[in-house]
């Protein structure tokens, strides 16, 4: 079915699109959707706290130290689960 290719094909240059602009070095071409997901939600957060938004509703709020900690966290736990995966 040629419209699912090209939705298929949308969603896969969204996710190639989207791990170009994450602050992950090395090689990062295997990511999983999923992984890269979980590193740009941390780096949402990260720049969020940056332009002082409050994220608090319902939860603590991160400093940007802990911010910065969480996602080099979840770059380094995504990336050692590449490895693994393989």
């Amino acid at each position: 079915n040629a419209r699912e290719r090209e939705r298929v094909h949308n969603l896969t240059a969204a996710f190639e699109a989207l791990r170009r602009v994450l602050p992950i070095y090395g090689d990062q071409s295997k990511l999983s959707r999923l992984s890269i997901l979980r590193i740009a939600c941390s780096y949402v957060y990260v720049l969020g706290v940056l332009n002082e938004i409050d994220f608090s509703e319902g939860e603590n709020a991160y400093t940007l130290h802990e911010s910065f900690h969480m996602l080099s966290s979840t770059i380094a736990h995504e990336l050692k689960r590449k490895k693994f995966t393989k």
